[in-house]
């Protein structure tokens, strides 16, 4: 056994790599019929293994005794049985004594890799407790399973990096299978990793997946890189210079290693696999699961910068990874950074582009060069746009001199001023006078010589941050021009209508206003069903009181995949607002609408809270939208596969449940419209 290291002690890297070509035939394993289930032998899992192993030991200079290897190697004279002996072999009982072996032997604050190359299944249950009676196991195939051999199922995975965690292990693992029903390609050489039998499809698309992804793509205290989504194939083929096949995703990952180096986070890696992968195979979409800053083979984490991927590039057209939902504007500007590039502070020396167009998911931009030259770096798809400025609307504000009437309150305003005049080709805030155009917002200054906001009829907007620094105030109204320009983005593809439900269960509906009504400390649960006729990708996020959005589903992933027919029933939430879900049938992260809190955190129900009348309806109506219902009706532009739907809550402090829907509010209650908009 092992003690656990000194602080000043360098981390271990210990690794476990398992790569199966060989499978032996038999027929002893079947499926839900009753029928014999066949796994092919592959040709490019052990040479996964085998090549990952050579950089770990040229790159990493790990020691020998730490990397430990599982192979089924296929006999080159056609025999039917592996190379290598039995005690090396990918055996359920080998993998699991090497799991135990490993966590044994590392010390706390080690760090470990896992790879797996090899068939990938989803196969009944042997956990109905868990799962129910027509529940589903995702698992890892070890080379004996037709001859009597063992799953690696889902929840046993689980556990065993689960005691990795537990021990203060920092571990990555790295799955190069799918879970699918496969076969054979039609065009070209590649070969998916599952089993042979299409019709398990039909199994797959009806399962029931909540407790499945809590154990296997949900990973608490690990980085997960799984080669595809659930409804997908992981392939292997043959790449130039090459004479073996490779897995699509190991191949990706090595070549972005060897290239960009290990000095790199699991977020930039994956990144730039994503790209690289569906550039190769548009059906196969790798999917990533974790702490996206860590670094890789490294227990150190970078400091998080928001970027968008370019996906195309065209002469001095960029296709950037991004558009409506994700709030990209025309006019914004980016630099452009190499994909392996870990500090984006100096933008000074990088290309740039400017926003020319924004589609549904995706848009386009067009470089601006210093001079008539072309820039000397040359952009490549996996390339990260990072903003530097945006073009939001003009937010005109008014300022309330009455209320400021004393010399520190005039003086305070005109800092305010002079801060706008200063940077007014990017700042979003323009001063208008009274004879102007109503505001939305005014702007006074209150006895401690902080900013003070209101709305158009003078009511203060709750929860906002009193500031005294005209740069702050500034930042903090960008920050609720962003806040509302997300809330109001609504779209329904034409393909979508109807095809999907999202709901709130475990609350009594208000008939009479069809609207729900729940208390301060009411538990919320959300359902999402898909029945479009094929896999949709969602991201739910809370938009709080407090000016922050919140990422709510899935936790350390872009996106949950629901296949047709799939409900998916969520954890329960307290002190909701508004749920907010984004649909796709492309997978599309939505990271970037992510905001933090504004302010010290206030408490959600104390005295006093309120938001104020119709302030989140204000500054949409600056970028071209009205009121709430009105909003939700348009439905935003036509086309694009996406999708959003909302549910809001009538929130009611405890002991005020029995008030009716229109009677006046006092200080300190909140009512929010708790409605299902479907369009």
């Amino acid at each position: 056994m092992s003690t656990q290291s000194s602080p000043s002690q360098e981390p271990q890297k210990w690794f476990l790599l398992i790569g199966i070509d060989f499978y032996m035939a038999g027929n002893q394993r079947y499926d839900d019929h009753r029928r014999p289930l066949s796994f092919r032998s592959l040709g490019g899992c052990v040479q996964d293994v085998r090549e990952m192993r050579e950089y770990i030991e040229t790159e990493l200079k790990v020691d020998p005794s730490h990397i430990h290897q599982l192979t089924s190697t296929k006999a080159s004279d056609g025999k039917q049985s592996p190379l290598e002996d039995i005690s090396d072999l990918p055996t359920y009982k080998n993998i699991v004594r090497l799991f135990k072996k490993v966590t044994d032997n590392a010390n706390a604050g080690d760090l470990v890799y896992i790879h797996y190359s090899g068939h990938g299944a989803r196969v009944k249950t042997s956990y109905e407790n868990l799962k129910g009676l027509n529940g589903h196991d995702e698992a890892l195939v070890p080379l004996d399973i037709e001859c009597g051999g063992q799953y690696l199922l889902d929840v046993e995975l689980a556990i065993l990096l689960d005691a990795m965690v537990k021990k203060g292990l920092i571990v990555t693992a790295v799955l190069d299978s799918c879970y699918s029903g496969g076969a054979t390609r039609e065009n070209g050489t590649a070969v998916s990793r599952g089993t042979n039998r299409p019709e398990l499809m039909d199994s797959l698309k009806k399962s029931f997946r909540r407790v499945d992804r809590e154990f296997w793509l949900d990973p608490q205290g690990y980085e997960l890189l799984a080669a595809c989504r659930s409804n997908e194939e992981a392939n292997e083929d043959f790449f130039e210079g090459h004479n073996h096949p490779h897995g699509i995703l190991t191949h990706t990952l090595l070549s972005s290693l060897r290239l960009g180096g290990s000095n790199l986070t699991h977020g930039i890696l994956f990144q730039r696999i994503q790209v690289k992968v569906n550039e190769l195979f548009r059906d196969q979409t790798p999917v990533f699961a974790g702490n996206r800053q860590r670094y890789i083979f490294s227990s150190h984490e970078a400091e998080y910068i928001q970027s968008y991927p370019i996906k195309r590039v065209q002469r001095n057209k960029l296709t950037f990874g991004a558009g409506i939902p994700h709030g990209i504007t025309v006019g914004s500007e980016y630099a452009i950074y190499p994909w392996n590039v870990q500090n984006f502070n100096d933008s000074s020396r990088r290309p740039r582009a400017r926003v020319v167009k924004v589609d549904h998911l995706e848009s386009t931009a067009e470089l601006l060069f210093p001079d008539p030259s072309p820039s000397s770096v040359k952009i490549e798809p996996g390339f990260h746009a990072v903003l530097l400025k945006s073009m939001l609307p003009k937010l005109p504000v008014k300022f309330l001199d009455d209320r400021s009437s004393n010399s520190t309150g005039r003086f305070q305003l005109n800092r305010l001023q002079d801060e706008i005049n200063r940077s007014s080709q990017d700042c979003p805030v323009e001063v208008i006078s009274e004879a102007e155009t109503q505001a939305k917002y005014h702007i006074s200054v209150d006895i401690s010589n902080n900013f003070k906001l209101f709305n158009s009829t003078n009511k203060p907007i709750r929860n906002f941050p009193q500031l005294n620094d005209p740069k702050s105030f500034i930042h903090s109204l960008i920050h609720l021009a962003r806040y509302d320009f997300l809330l109001g983005l609504t779209h329904s593809a034409q393909s979508l209508k109807g095809k999907f439900s999202f709901e709130v269960d475990g609350i009594c509906l208000d008939a009479s206003t069809d609207s729900y009504r729940v208390t301060n400390e009411t538990n919320i649960t959300l359902r999402f069903t898909n029945n479009c006729g094929m896999p949709l990708n969602i991201t739910i996020f809370d938009f709080m009181p407090s000016w922050g959005i919140v990422k709510l589903f899935p936790d350390d992933m872009d996106y949950e995949t629901v296949t047709d027919g799939e409900s998916r029933l969520e954890s329960r939430y307290e002190f909701v607002d508004c749920f907010k879900i984004f649909i796709t049938k492309e997978p599309t992260s939505f990271t970037s609408l992510e905001l933090p809190e504004l302010g010290p955190h206030i408490a959600r129900w104390g005295s006093g809270f309120t938001r104020g009348e119709n302030d989140l309806e204000i500054l949409l109506a600056e970028l071209g939208v009205s009121d709430r219902h009105s909003r939700l009706v348009r439905s935003s532009k036509k086309g694009g596969e996406w999708a959003t739907a909302e549910v809001e809550v009538h929130i009611v402090p405890r002991g005020e449940h029995n008030a009716s829907i229109g009677e006046d509010i006092s200080e300190g209650e909140e009512f929010f419209d708790c409605e299902e908009f479907i369009e």
